[in-house]
């Protein structure tokens, strides 16, 4: 669409000069006309040239060099062959285990692996990407050129291919991409830190041992008037100011009593006529993480085929994955991320920003995808 925009740019600056330049539509003549038509099929094919151009050049800067292994396609340039496979020989294994066959789909997202522009004599820094379902060039990182660094930067990438290819009711009811890593301790710690820090009273009830208040609380059984079920006064408070938008301008006076004032019986009206789909899962999606992190775990070989090849909402897809009825499967992981150890393994510095900020590519990258809209 940017591209399109800035196609576009010099044809409507003409238009405005050409149009600027006239002296009234009465004084015009056929010819006038004409000639300023023709000037502007002469902008436009101009533009089209230049925009073929730029395509032509998109496109001629993949590497040539193809490189498959297991479920992988890398496309590399010819100094980077060998770097590439050692790469890819190293990661093949990890992403059949993760993602069984559904990692298939990503002879259709090959990564590019090529000399970087910046410092073109430089040989030990690369750059490397992956090709989304458009053909451009995406999540255009600067790497160490060793295969471990590499393997953990393609994990990420790879993780962003397939979250934008999860069937719908995974991926609404997970609200984030899939994680790029097995789950180790401090996976389950994440999920105590969610379940903890959620604050809404079905997740307070849910970590004091009531199971039936975690699994509503996960979004997985149906539960009537879930504002005034899953949420306290607070909680209803903070989920109307967190739709704004959606809410205040039905209503800006109520809200304003709601949000400003702290009148809970201004809340409670709102809630009242709120649409069901506006109102949130009682546990955030880093929780609803762990928990299909769990089932995934507890399922084993195979585990995430069967989610993805199982029709359906999410309950019926967590419990084939893992093989356990949700109550059970939710019960076990209930007690799983309340006996991870209080303290999460200790990260540096930059381990952590990292970290954040492949999430937030990751995060970006699917959802530029069409599939999520």
């Amino acid at each position: 669409m940017s591209e399109t925009r800035g196609a576009m740019g010099p044809v409507v600056v003409a238009i405005t000069m050409l149009i600027a330049g006239g002296t009234g539509a009465c004084a015009q003549t056929v010819a006038e006309y004409s000639r300023r038509v023709d000037s502007l099929g002469r902008v436009w094919q101009v533009e089209q040239r230049a925009e073929h151009a730029r395509d032509t050049v998109r496109v001629r800067a993949l590497p040539s060099d193809t490189i498959r292994v297991g479920q992988l396609v890398v496309l590399a340039d010819s100094a980077h062959v060998q770097l590439a496979r050692a790469t890819a020989e190293r990661l093949a294994p990890l992403v059949k285990q993760r993602f069984g066959s559904f990692a298939d789909r990503l002879g259709r997202s090959p990564i590019v692996l090529r000399t970087q522009l910046v410092k073109a004599g430089d040989e030990d820094m690369v750059e490397s990407g992956v090709v989304d379902s458009r053909g451009a060039l995406q999540a255009l990182t600067l790497e160490p050129a060793n295969p471990k660094q590499l393997v953990r930067s393609w994990q990420y990438k790879i993780a962003s291919v397939l979250s934008a290819d999860l069937p719908p009711e995974i991926r609404g009811w997970l609200g984030a991409g899939l994680a790029p890593t097995a789950p180790d301790r401090s996976t389950w710690h994440q999920g105590r830190v969610a379940l903890a820090l959620s604050g809404t009273l079905a997740s307070r009830e849910c970590a004091a041992g009531a199971v039936a208040r975690c699994v509503q609380a996960l979004g997985l059984a149906p539960v009537p008037d879930p504002a005034f079920a899953l949420f306290d006064a607070a909680g209803r408070q903070r989920m109307i100011a967190d739709e704004r938008r959606a809410l205040r301008d039905d209503d800006s006076t109520t809200f304003d009593h709601c949000v400003r004032a702290s009148q809970y019986a201004a809340c409670d009206s709102i809630a009242r006529s709120m649409p069901a789909e506006l109102v949130p899962m009682a546990l955030p999606g880093s929780a609803r993480s762990t928990v299909l992190e769990y089932a995934l775990v507890k399922g084993g070989r195979g585990a995430f085929d069967r989610m993805i090849g199982t029709p359906g909402e999410i309950r019926a897809r967590l419990e084939a994955s893992s093989g356990e009825s949700a109550d059970s499967l939710v019960s076990q992981w209930r007690a799983a991320v309340m006996d991870a150890p209080e303290n999460a393994p200790s990260l540096d510095g930059e381990t952590a920003i990292s970290s954040l900020l492949w999430a937030a590519l990751c995060g970006g990258l699917a959802l530029r995808s069409s599939r999520w809209r």
